[in-house]
């Protein structure tokens, strides 16, 4: 039979209780050590939370080099990025979750084929191109380089001519109609009644005339009197 376990008779340093144990080093008795224990715990999630917040802080915004949207680092993202020798990104985390997909297959090599719409030539789109219009979120052209080089000069010269017709019809203004001609400096006031042209005409009576034209009468040799 094996012999029982010694105990030892101890008194608690907090408590001052008294408690038996195995170990002869042990100062504290049952109770005390799951109280300590449990605030030591404590501490600790406490201590965790407060990092955690603070490595959730806003370290730095940025503006995505792709689609142009603005997006944190936080204190962990820095030291993430750091702690494995990484420089701060300069894409939003879906931007760079679509370039790895894209990098993945090969930035180069021919990601879709299609044909031209106008002149029936075959287009290839790298994915490198391909991943520039989606992060834009732009639609995949259905012409090629040349067809829509020409396409774009069509409606240049369209626009230009309307601009010009524009311009024209602008320059054609109504001269402004200057109310208050006396305000001028150069020009003095006109004061007073101001009569019309017919109204400064004198009348000549008929017997006026009737005089005048006996004077005139030429005589028998054609003479004027």
């Amino acid at each position: 039979m094996k012999d029982a376990a010694k105990k030892f008779r101890k008194t608690c340093e907090k408590c001052n209780k008294p408690f038996s144990t195995a170990n002869e080093s042990e100062v504290l008795c049952r109770e005390c050590r799951m109280r300590d224990d449990f605030a030591k715990r404590r501490a600790e999630d406490e201590a965790r939370k407060e990092a955690d917040a603070k490595s959730n802080e806003v370290f730095e915004t940025r503006k995505c080099v792709d689609c142009g949207h603005e997006f944190d680092i936080t204190n962990r993202d820095r030291d993430f990025f750091e702690s494995h020798g990484y420089s701060l990104p300069n894409r939003c985390p879906e931007c760079r979750k679509i370039h790895r997909d894209f990098v993945k297959r090969g930035l180069d090599n021919i990601g879709l084929e299609d044909t031209c719409a106008d002149c029936g030539q075959k287009l290839q789109f790298t994915n490198r191109e391909l991943y520039w219009y989606v992060v834009h979120d732009y639609k995949l052209p259905t012409r090629c380089k040349a067809c829509r080089e020409k396409r774009n000069e069509h409606f240049a010269k369209i626009a230009a001519k309307k601009v010009t017709a524009d311009g024209v019809k602008d320059a054609v203004i109504e001269a402004p109609v200057n109310e208050s001609v006396a305000e001028d400096a150069n020009v003095p006031a006109i004061t007073g009644d101001i009569t019309s042209p017919a109204e400064t005409v004198t009348e000549t009576p008929v017997e006026a005339v009737a005089e005048t034209a006996s004077n005139t009468t030429p005589d028998a040799n054609g003479a004027s009197a």
